[in-house]
């Protein structure tokens, strides 16, 4: 996603935005693919378990 459609979408700032990719990146849940052509970014979505008192907690 753009920075233009992160901001359309999401009314991100790009400060916010490249903040966000950082915090993303710190927890391995981003990974960019760099080629010779083009940089795509993936995003990582894990499942994980929780006990019902973290649940209620959140």
């Amino acid at each position: 996603m753009s920075i233009a459609e992160a901001e359309a979408l999401f009314h991100w700032s790009k400060v916010e935005f490249e903040q966000l990719k950082q915090e993303l990146k710190s927890y391995n849940l981003l990974c960019e693919v760099l080629s010779e052509h083009h940089k795509e970014n993936l995003l990582y979505l894990k499942k994980c378990k929780c006990s019902q008192l973290e649940h209620n907690n959140l």
